[in-house]
């Protein structure tokens, strides 16, 4: 929280930790600058690398429809604003808030507490931790549920998306029993070593890309 000054023709990026912007019925993003009124550029992207240009705002309470520049399910985790007021004496736009009013819930959970090295069967301490995430999706009443294994690059290319998958599905199992009569769609996937988090270059790095990733939209 706080207010962030753009500055002449500046920007600021922002990262979604643990949720991301997806596109529901209505203004999908609200953008909240305070004083004068400065003419800013709104960009959203996946990866903090491929960019889409949302469009133009100009201040104030700015209620942001995503739906014409996306396709139905996509996930965005960042969010850039750019200062367009090139020649003004004034400085940049200040940015005190933005709330994505789409978001999705995004949960990661460590491998190393749901499974076994090389297993897909959940352990007890695994279960524990599914219980947690329970109630938080809980709160959610109905949405989308999309569960995703990955793996680090130890190993074959097969074998790890194999496994990613079956350990998709076996938390994806075990929520639905403690979801049950819920209005959730289910989809797992097995993504194997092919979206890590950071480089599988040390012990610590492979760590923390084997992972189970929860993602959760409303509809």
């Amino acid at each position: 929280t706080g207010l962030y000054s753009l500055g002449l023709g500046g920007n600021l990026s922002i990262q979604f930790v643990d949720n991301a912007l997806t596109d529901v019925n209505g203004p999908d993003l609200y953008i909240f600058e305070i004083g004068q009124l400065e003419p800013t550029e709104l960009e959203i992207s996946k990866d903090g690398k491929q960019w889409i240009k949302v469009g133009k705002i100009d201040g104030g309470v700015a209620e942001v429809d995503i739906a014409p520049f996306v396709k139905q399910g996509e996930l965005f985790y960042y969010v850039r604003l750019k200062d367009l007021k090139m020649d003004s004496a004034l400085p940049g736009a200040d940015v005190d808030a933005i709330a994505a009013i789409g978001a999705a819930m995004r949960l990661n959970l460590d491998s190393k507490v749901l499974f076994a090295t090389g297993k897909s069967e959940l352990k007890a301490q695994g279960i524990d931790a599914l219980k947690k995430l329970a109630e938080s999706i809980s709160v959610l009443k109905r949405g989308n549920v999309i569960v995703e294994g990955h793996t680090d690059d130890v190993g074959s290319d097969e074998t790890n998306q194999k496994l990613s998958l079956a350990r998709a599905k076996s938390v994806s199992a075990e929520l639905k029993k403690l979801l049950p009569g819920s209005a959730f769609r289910w989809k797992d996937k097995g993504l194997g070593e092919s979206k890590p988090l950071v480089e599988n270059n040390s012990d610590e790095n492979r760590a923390k890309n084997r992972r189970v990733e929860v993602l959760v939209t409303p509809y």
